[in-house]
């Protein structure tokens, strides 16, 4: 999917001089899903940058790799850190089914993964299935 097709259906504020005022809110909330465990920092970081960057002007995007500066150094990233609060399995899984409990899209990249969490399922954020 294309930035261009992801943003019809996102809600897009009309006016540009709107956009252009600080005190404007981008009206979408956007989580960046895609693979993480076993990429490099770069590989899992790399494409969150530049999608936010694409959509910065009608969207907020929800990184799962933000404030975690410290896996900086690592070649493989292991599905956790128990020396990390917010990178020990509970606290992934808290703050993700949060971040996607309140997003009104959710973009994935399952370029490069090896294993899809379906986790949310339940509370029918994406549907139970992937296509």
């Amino acid at each position: 999917m294309t930035i261009q097709m992801l943003q019809q259906f996102m809600p897009v504020c009309d006016s540009v001089e709107l956009r252009k005022d600080p005190g404007f809110a981008p009206l979408s909330l956007v989580y960046l899903a895609g693979p993480i465990s076993g990429q490099s920092y770069a590989g899992a970081t790399n494409w969150r940058k530049d999608a936010a960057a694409d959509l910065a002007d009608v969207a907020v995007c929800l990184d799962p790799m933000r404030g975690k500066g410290y896996l900086r150094g690592e070649r493989g990233i292991k599905d956790q850190y128990s020396e990390y609060t917010m990178s020990r399995a509970q606290g992934i899984v808290a703050r993700d089914r949060w971040d996607v409990s309140r997003c009104d899209v959710v973009l994935m990249n399952l370029l490069g993964s090896t294993k899809v969490s379906n986790r949310h399922h339940d509370r029918g954020r994406l549907g139970g299935r992937l296509a």
